[in-house]
């Protein structure tokens, strides 16, 4: 009986031990680039932040537009005059009255409040704009975490896979110590190595946490939750290095300034920063309007108020609704003729600010030119790595291979083996690198150029890339 138990027992953790693993790996959702991207476009409480501060802002121009609206007022008065005070002698007959009032203004015209209205309108506008480029920034950060975590994961197959060729390796030492060919140092070796990359599996483990956390907290999510990224490959996301004419194209280094030239051409149509400052440009150019204007324009407005005492103690008389309810209609203009220079002043100021925020305009298309260019020209350069990684990365492994079976036959030695074994995985690193500084640098360049292809439309990616195409082909 107590053996039967056992047998139930231990089929019971049997069946635990291999349904746990299985549950792991369902417990973490798997998440391509574009997904944790849109993710944190969604959940990202910093963005979120500043969505809420742009709808704040909206309500300047509903601030602005109130004076250029009706303006309405309604009031009581109740008045309680002494007995010597409400003496008919001196015209106050009422000891308790109790008086309602409203009036109503309209202004018909005035310069300030429109050119505020207008002003608004662009700060507004430009705030828009600010809230993109800072959208554009979590998508950058948010791809970066991914990239993160990817490459993270796979330092950690590559470790786990070097470790695994060492165990396999520890027992071929152990093999040839059995036929004589080694001694029990090689095997001291071996289990020294082993260590050691149990260490570089534990280090790679510890950044895989750590990456995990950083794309969680992009995406607001709960710093432990699980995930597995689907890797980036620099095939679904290589953009224009995906385009085999367009490749081969920018091979030759005209080429390549040719596609910096078209793709800061797509940035600087693209920038929120230039629209921003664009914006500016144009409050600042209403500005000077409204101070231009201010030198002979008046202001106009009308009014209409009516009073009626709507209580009292006087006795009634045939002329009471007359001397109970006044009203008045008014019409004003206003122009203030002399404000001590303050005229000039601002006029002078609104020419200033304008000049500089051109000169602004200026300079930031001259920085974003130049940045688009750099970021190109890096992710041109680290995409060529690619190619020269897995180049390296193909010796290293038909050397290993061969120095292995060397090993296995006697014929090499131990320190021929580590060599190789450490230049395979030298060279595996260098791929995996090569392929994710790339994926960094083109979402670097994309972020400059304001268009990240994996969340645009396919329609409008593919139409880019094609334009991009026959103009490259043309003839300069």
């Amino acid at each position: 009986m107590r053996t039967l138990r056992a047998s139930r027992w231990r089929a019971v953790i049997w069946i635990l031990a291999a349904a746990l693993p299985a549950a792991a790996g369902a417990a973490e959702p798997e998440l391509r680039l574009a997904d944790a991207v849109r993710q944190a476009l969604e959940g990202n409480l910093d963005l979120a932040a500043r969505r809420r501060t742009l709808a704040a802002n909206r309500e300047e121009i509903d601030l602005a537009r109130a004076p250029l609206l009706p303006q309405i007022t309604v009031g009581a008065r109740a008045q309680r005059l002494d007995d010597d005070r409400s003496d008919s002698n001196r015209g106050n007959t009422s000891e308790n009255s109790t008086t309602l009032a409203a009036g109503a203004t309209q202004v018909v015209y005035d310069e300030t409040s429109r050119a505020n209205l207008d002003i608004q309108r662009r700060v507004y506008a430009a705030q828009t704009q600010k809230f993109a480029g800072f959208r554009l920034g979590v998508i950058e950060d948010a791809a970066n975490a991914f990239l993160g975590l990817d490459r993270a994961r796979a330092s950690l197959n590559i470790q786990q896979r070097n470790r695994d060729i060492t165990a396999r390796n520890l027992e071929t030492s152990r093999a040839r110590i059995a036929a004589g060919w080694s001694s029990e140092r090689e095997l001291l070796r071996w289990q020294s190595q082993l260590a050691a990359n149990d260490t570089a599996v534990v280090q790679a483990r510890t950044q895989v946490l750590v990456t995990r956390f950083e794309m969680n907290r992009v995406r607001n999510q709960p710093a432990e939750a699980p995930i597995t990224p689907l890797p980036a490959t620099s095939e679904e996301y290589g953009f224009v290095y995906a385009r085999k004419l367009i490749v081969d194209a920018i091979a030759e280094p005209e080429g390549d300034r040719r596609l910096r030239d078209l793709l800061v051409r797509v940035g600087l149509k693209r920038s929120p920063q230039l629209a921003a400052i664009d914006e500016a440009i144009a409050a600042e150019e209403r500005l000077l309007t409204a101070n231009r204007r201010a030198f002979w324009v008046p202001s106009v407005s009308l009014d209409a108020s009516v009073d009626h005492l709507a209580a009292d103690d006087r006795s009634s008389g045939p002329d009471d609704d007359f001397h109970d309810t006044e009203w008045t209609l008014g019409a004003s203009l206003v122009f203030p003729l002399f404000q001590g220079g303050a005229k000039f002043a601002a006029l002078r100021q609104a020419s200033e600010t304008l000049s500089g925020l051109r000169l602004e305009r200026r300079a930031a298309t001259q920085g974003l030119d130049q940045s688009i260019r750099a970021a190109f020209a890096e992710s041109s350069g680290s995409y060529a790595n690619i190619a020269f990684a897995r180049k390296e990365q193909d010796a290293a492994s038909r050397n290993y291979e061969l120095v292995n079976k060397s090993y296995v036959l006697g014929v090499a030695s131990i320190l021929d083996l580590l060599d190789a074994q450490t230049q395979l995985l030298n060279a595996e690193l260098a791929v995996m690198n090569a392929t994710y500084d790339f994926l960094e640098d083109l979402i670097s360049a994309e972020r400059q150029t304001a268009f990240f292809p994996f969340l645009e439309p396919e329609p409008e990616v593919t139409a880019l890339l094609n334009r991009l195409e026959q103009e490259l082909q043309s003839v300069p």
